[in-house]
Protein backbone atom coordinates (compact mmCIF):
# COMPACT_ATOMS: atom_id res chain seq x y z
CA UNK A 1 0.00 0.00 0.00
CA UNK A 2 3.08 2.68 0.81
CA UNK A 3 4.58 1.70 -2.39
CA UNK A 4 1.07 2.02 -4.33
CA UNK A 5 1.08 5.41 -2.71
CA UNK A 6 4.97 6.27 -3.15
CA UNK A 7 4.12 5.69 -6.87
CA UNK A 8 0.79 7.79 -7.37
CA UNK A 9 2.71 10.39 -5.19
CA UNK A 10 5.58 10.31 -8.17
CA UNK A 11 3.63 9.90 -11.16
CA UNK A 12 1.41 12.92 -9.90
CA UNK A 13 4.21 15.23 -9.47
CA UNK A 14 5.85 14.18 -13.10
CA UNK A 15 2.49 14.92 -14.41
CA UNK A 16 2.47 18.50 -12.96
CA UNK A 17 6.09 19.49 -13.92
CA UNK A 18 5.28 17.93 -17.44
CA UNK A 19 2.43 20.65 -17.46
CA UNK A 20 4.38 23.36 -16.48
CA UNK A 21 7.22 22.62 -19.07
CA UNK A 22 4.71 22.65 -21.66
CA UNK A 23 2.71 25.29 -20.52
CA UNK A 24 5.96 27.59 -20.20
CA UNK A 25 5.88 30.17 -22.54
CA UNK A 26 9.24 31.55 -24.23
CA UNK A 27 9.97 35.19 -23.36
CA UNK A 28 10.53 37.18 -26.64
CA UNK A 29 10.61 41.01 -27.53
CA UNK A 30 9.81 42.52 -30.41
CA UNK A 31 11.36 46.10 -31.77
CA UNK A 32 9.72 48.32 -34.07
CA UNK A 33 10.45 51.46 -35.02
CA UNK A 34 7.52 54.35 -35.34
CA UNK A 35 8.57 56.01 -38.79
CA UNK A 36 10.41 53.05 -40.57
CA UNK A 37 13.84 53.98 -39.45
CA UNK A 38 16.07 51.16 -39.40
CA UNK A 39 18.60 50.32 -36.29
CA UNK A 40 20.77 48.11 -34.59
CA UNK A 41 20.04 46.79 -31.12
CA UNK A 42 22.68 45.44 -28.11
CA UNK A 43 20.68 43.87 -24.58
CA UNK A 44 23.70 43.11 -22.23
CA UNK A 45 26.31 44.41 -24.66
CA UNK A 46 25.27 41.79 -27.12
CA UNK A 47 24.20 42.42 -31.04
CA UNK A 48 20.63 41.26 -31.61
CA UNK A 49 21.12 41.86 -34.90
CA UNK A 50 23.18 40.81 -38.44
CA UNK A 51 22.51 44.22 -39.95
CA UNK A 52 20.09 47.08 -39.34
CA UNK A 53 16.71 46.71 -39.46
CA UNK A 54 12.92 48.46 -38.76
CA UNK A 55 11.77 45.30 -36.86
CA UNK A 56 13.65 43.36 -35.02
CA UNK A 57 12.59 40.56 -32.95
CA UNK A 58 14.27 38.60 -29.90
CA UNK A 59 14.17 35.09 -28.46
CA UNK A 60 14.50 33.13 -25.62
CA UNK A 61 15.16 35.86 -22.43
CA UNK A 62 15.46 34.80 -19.49
CA UNK A 63 16.17 38.04 -17.36
CA UNK A 64 13.69 40.71 -16.41
CA UNK A 65 16.24 43.45 -16.88
CA UNK A 66 18.13 44.53 -19.74
CA UNK A 67 21.05 47.24 -20.18
CA UNK A 68 19.52 48.05 -23.99
CA UNK A 69 20.97 50.18 -26.38
CA UNK A 70 19.66 51.39 -30.11
CA UNK A 71 22.14 52.76 -32.52
CA UNK A 72 20.40 53.84 -35.88
CA UNK A 73 21.64 52.94 -39.26
CA UNK A 74 21.75 56.82 -40.07
CA UNK A 75 24.24 57.53 -37.24
CA UNK A 76 23.10 61.08 -37.57
CA UNK A 77 20.32 60.14 -35.31
CA UNK A 78 21.18 60.01 -31.32
CA UNK A 79 21.40 56.49 -29.93
CA UNK A 80 19.49 55.52 -26.97
CA UNK A 81 20.40 53.63 -23.57
CA UNK A 82 18.17 52.53 -21.03
CA UNK A 83 17.28 49.61 -18.65
CA UNK A 84 14.47 47.63 -20.56
CA UNK A 85 12.18 45.57 -18.47
CA UNK A 86 10.61 42.25 -19.59
CA UNK A 87 7.57 39.94 -18.78
CA UNK A 88 8.42 36.82 -18.92
CA UNK A 89 6.25 34.48 -20.79
CA UNK A 90 5.31 36.46 -23.30
CA UNK A 91 5.84 38.56 -26.49
CA UNK A 92 6.74 42.03 -25.72
CA UNK A 93 6.26 44.90 -28.19
CA UNK A 94 7.94 47.45 -28.09
CA UNK A 95 7.87 50.82 -30.21
CA UNK A 96 10.57 53.37 -30.79
CA UNK A 97 9.50 56.91 -31.28
CA UNK A 98 10.21 60.57 -30.88
CA UNK A 99 8.21 62.53 -28.11
CA UNK A 100 9.03 65.98 -27.15
CA UNK A 101 12.20 65.94 -29.38
CA UNK A 102 13.49 62.75 -27.53
CA UNK A 103 13.59 59.49 -28.99
CA UNK A 104 12.13 56.90 -26.70
CA UNK A 105 11.14 53.03 -26.26
CA UNK A 106 8.02 51.62 -24.63
CA UNK A 107 5.68 49.16 -25.04
CA UNK A 108 3.41 49.22 -27.87
CA UNK A 109 0.23 48.65 -25.87
CA UNK A 110 1.17 51.67 -23.31
CA UNK A 111 2.83 54.41 -26.06
CA UNK A 112 -0.10 53.63 -28.39
CA UNK A 113 2.23 54.87 -31.25
CA UNK A 114 2.89 53.71 -34.86
CA UNK A 115 1.77 50.22 -36.58
CA UNK A 116 3.18 47.05 -35.84
CA UNK A 117 2.64 44.30 -37.93
CA UNK A 118 4.16 40.61 -37.49
CA UNK A 119 7.71 39.67 -38.52
CA UNK A 120 8.26 37.85 -41.85
CA UNK A 121 11.24 36.02 -41.63
CA UNK A 122 14.43 38.01 -41.90
CA UNK A 123 17.07 36.95 -45.13
CA UNK A 124 21.23 36.48 -43.44
CA UNK A 125 23.34 39.14 -44.98
CA UNK A 126 25.19 38.41 -48.44
CA UNK A 127 28.72 38.58 -47.05
CA UNK A 128 30.56 37.11 -50.08
CA UNK A 129 33.45 36.20 -47.47
CA UNK A 130 33.08 39.74 -45.97
CA UNK A 131 33.05 39.79 -42.04
CA UNK A 132 32.67 42.49 -39.59
CA UNK A 133 30.21 45.60 -39.11
CA UNK A 134 27.41 45.53 -41.28
CA UNK A 135 25.55 48.79 -42.42
CA UNK A 136 22.97 47.11 -44.77
CA UNK A 137 22.15 43.56 -45.98
CA UNK A 138 23.30 43.10 -49.65
CA UNK A 139 25.88 45.34 -51.48
CA UNK A 140 24.39 46.23 -54.85
CA UNK A 141 25.75 44.03 -57.76
CA UNK A 142 28.82 44.82 -60.01
CA UNK A 143 26.42 45.47 -62.71
CA UNK A 144 23.58 47.68 -61.56
CA UNK A 145 26.60 49.49 -59.80
CA UNK A 146 28.42 50.26 -63.16
CA UNK A 147 24.85 51.56 -64.53
CA UNK A 148 24.88 53.97 -61.37
CA UNK A 149 28.60 55.29 -62.21
CA UNK A 150 27.95 55.74 -65.97
CA UNK A 151 24.86 58.14 -64.85
CA UNK A 152 27.14 59.69 -62.63
CA UNK A 153 30.12 60.51 -65.02
CA UNK A 154 27.20 62.09 -67.46
CA UNK A 155 26.32 64.77 -64.93
CA UNK A 156 28.23 67.79 -65.37
CA UNK A 157 27.71 70.35 -62.77
CA UNK A 158 29.00 69.71 -58.93
CA UNK A 159 25.98 69.85 -57.45
CA UNK A 160 24.50 67.51 -59.53
CA UNK A 161 27.06 65.07 -59.00
CA UNK A 162 26.88 65.36 -54.91
CA UNK A 163 22.87 65.25 -54.97
CA UNK A 164 22.93 61.97 -57.35
CA UNK A 165 26.09 60.47 -54.66
CA UNK A 166 23.59 61.47 -51.92
CA UNK A 167 20.15 59.29 -53.36
CA UNK A 168 22.65 56.31 -54.59
CA UNK A 169 23.73 55.82 -51.31
CA UNK A 170 20.60 56.44 -49.60
CA UNK A 171 18.55 54.27 -52.22
CA UNK A 172 20.91 51.77 -52.32
CA UNK A 173 23.60 48.97 -50.12
CA UNK A 174 26.87 49.37 -51.28
CA UNK A 175 30.59 48.36 -50.92
CA UNK A 176 33.36 51.19 -49.78
CA UNK A 177 34.93 49.95 -53.05
CA UNK A 178 31.83 51.16 -54.18
CA UNK A 179 31.88 54.60 -52.83
CA UNK A 180 35.79 55.14 -53.43
CA UNK A 181 34.89 54.65 -57.24
CA UNK A 182 31.74 57.19 -56.72
CA UNK A 183 33.81 59.86 -54.85
CA UNK A 184 36.40 59.63 -57.45
CA UNK A 185 33.71 61.70 -59.49
CA UNK A 186 33.31 64.46 -57.11
CA UNK A 187 35.50 67.40 -58.00
CA UNK A 188 36.38 69.43 -54.43
CA UNK A 189 38.01 67.43 -51.62
CA UNK A 190 35.94 69.30 -49.09
CA UNK A 191 33.31 67.68 -51.04
CA UNK A 192 34.34 64.21 -51.00
CA UNK A 193 35.10 64.66 -47.13
CA UNK A 194 31.32 65.57 -46.16
CA UNK A 195 29.88 62.53 -48.54
CA UNK A 196 32.70 60.46 -46.86
CA UNK A 197 30.68 61.12 -43.57
CA UNK A 198 27.34 61.06 -45.10
CA UNK A 199 28.28 57.62 -46.33
CA UNK A 200 29.16 55.63 -43.40
CA UNK A 201 25.51 55.29 -42.49
CA UNK A 202 24.53 53.26 -45.79
CA UNK A 203 27.97 51.05 -46.14
CA UNK A 204 27.69 47.29 -46.27
CA UNK A 205 31.00 46.68 -44.90
CA UNK A 206 32.06 49.25 -42.57
CA UNK A 207 34.65 47.43 -41.04
CA UNK A 208 36.42 48.41 -44.47
CA UNK A 209 35.92 52.00 -44.21
CA UNK A 210 39.16 53.00 -43.30
CA UNK A 211 40.37 51.71 -46.78
CA UNK A 212 39.01 55.27 -47.73
CA UNK A 213 42.10 57.13 -46.44
CA UNK A 214 44.00 57.18 -49.48
CA UNK A 215 41.56 59.04 -51.80
CA UNK A 216 42.34 61.76 -49.95
CA UNK A 217 45.13 64.84 -51.19
CA UNK A 218 45.46 66.79 -47.96
CA UNK A 219 46.66 65.71 -44.27
CA UNK A 220 44.48 65.12 -41.56
CA UNK A 221 41.16 64.41 -44.09
CA UNK A 222 40.04 61.29 -43.06
CA UNK A 223 41.06 61.80 -40.00
CA UNK A 224 38.25 64.17 -39.88
CA UNK A 225 35.79 61.73 -40.76
CA UNK A 226 36.94 59.02 -38.48
CA UNK A 227 36.28 61.22 -36.12
CA UNK A 228 33.06 62.23 -36.99
CA UNK A 229 31.82 58.73 -37.25
CA UNK A 230 33.14 58.24 -33.63
CA UNK A 231 31.31 61.15 -31.92
CA UNK A 232 28.17 60.17 -34.05
CA UNK A 233 28.10 56.40 -32.86
CA UNK A 234 28.51 57.37 -29.45
CA UNK A 235 25.95 60.35 -28.93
Amino acid sequence: MICNRFFSGTIITLMFLFTSVVNAQETKAVFFSENGESFSIYMNGQLMNEYPLNQVRVGNLVLKDYQFKLIWQDITLPNIETILKVKSGRENVFVIYEDKGKMEVDLYAKAKKGMYSPIASIPSAQRNGYEGSLGCRKALSNTDFESKLKELGNLDYPADRISFVKRTLQDNCITVKQLKQLLAQVDYESDKVELAKFGYSYIFDRDNYSSLADLFEYPGAYDEIQSYIEKQLNN
